[in-house]
């Protein structure tokens, strides 16, 4: 009997501290993770994974627990990236700034994982945030003339690219565009070149190996996506048309290697 009312005793303390927890976690979760000096600030900010981890336990356990943690990741993530995508000077370096707002997914991208179990509700935050930062600048680092964009296209910085537009809808289209745009350009110089058209045999030489290289950036990077070949080739026939005697100039191209063997 007495080892009855203890279990009895044991069973209704753990019941009422479990609902004391509870209610407190309810009643105070937002006070808890919304003060600016919290201990949540840290946790991300030190990569805490295992705290973090803890936290997320203890706050799925009431309703709306998560929707709070969410929201300050989301505060989190935003006041991050702020000072970056708000400073111009930073664009004048588009490959450092592409690798910091990548660094800053990867860091919240490891927090998901490690600490919130691959949660989705996380998940989103996350993506959300990251095509805010892209669309933020966007119009600066895609139009103008030095372009984030054409800077990396000509700093041969593709991977780069693929990976840091990949996750905003229509950031692969984005990047397309512009580099379709950048060929058409860089062979609209060649072929209207007039030191360049005194030698019809190295200019189409040289329009044939800026094909091959972006035939072959378009293997390698961006998996042979057609919507990416078929503006390549568009852009080839292009600036050919261009040069009303780009016919010639290719049949001595060919006569020059039949020579050649």
């Amino acid at each position: 009997m007495k080892n009855g009312r203890e279990y009895l005793t044991t069973w209704i303390l753990a019941n009422v501290l479990h609902c004391a927890f509870d209610y407190f976690i309810k009643f105070n979760a937002e006070s808890v993770v919304n003060l600016e000096s919290s201990d949540l600030a840290r946790m991300f900010m030190d990569d805490k994974y295992e705290d973090l981890k803890r936290l997320y336990n203890l706050f799925r356990r009431v309703p709306y627990g998560l929707v709070i943690v969410k929201d300050a990741m989301t505060s989190f993530i935003r006041d991050s990236g702020k000072q970056l995508i708000m400073d111009p000077e930073r664009l004048k370096d588009p490959e450092a700034f592409a690798q910091r707002l990548l660094d800053l997914k990867d860091k919240y991208d490891k927090v998901t994982t490690m600490a919130f179990n691959s949660d989705k509700i996380f998940q989103n935050v996350l993506n959300s945030s990251f095509e805010y930062f892209i669309n933020f600048n966007a119009e600066s680092f895609v139009h103008m003339e030095n372009s984030g964009i054409a800077v990396m296209l000509m700093g041969d910085k593709y991977e780069l690219l693929e990976r840091m537009f990949r996750s905003v809808p229509y950031g692969l289209t984005i990047v397309k565009d512009v580099m379709t745009s950048f060929i058409r350009d860089t062979g609209k110089r060649l072929i209207m070149d007039p030191e360049r058209l005194k030698d019809p045999v190295d200019l189409v030489q040289r329009l044939l190996d800026l094909k091959d290289k972006y035939d072959k950036v378009i293997t390698t990077v961006f998996n042979n996506d057609n919507k990416f070949q078929i503006a390549l080739n568009s852009a080839f026939e292009n600036f050919i048309s261009l040069n009303a005697r780009s016919p010639e100039f290719i049949s001595l191209f060919v006569d020059d290697k039949l020579r050649r063997g």
